[in-house]
């Protein structure tokens, strides 16, 4: 009876820590974030006539790769870009 009363508090023990619940990720304090200069700012190229990108598209469910695109800009100008 002993071995009973033993092992079900061991079970009672180890299902409480599975029910706690995690604890959330701490947060930036809110200076921080509203801050506008902290932000990096990142340069980006103008597009160019002869850039290029590929896309791969794969089945969900096996993972195999089922078509390939690629994409090319052909015109650059001021309001548009032509791929």
């Amino acid at each position: 009876m002993r071995r009973y009363a033993v092992l079900w508090m061991i079970g009672l023990a180890a299902s409480s820590a599975w029910a706690q619940q995690a604890t959330p990720p701490a947060q930036p304090p809110a200076s921080a974030t509203s801050d506008p200069s902290s932000k990096a700012v990142v340069a980006m190229e103008s597009p160019q006539a002869g850039d290029y990108w590929y896309y791969q598209v794969r089945d969900e469910i096996t993972g195999k790769i089922t078509a390939t695109r690629a994409n090319v800009v052909t015109e650059v100008s001021a309001k548009d870009i032509s791929v």
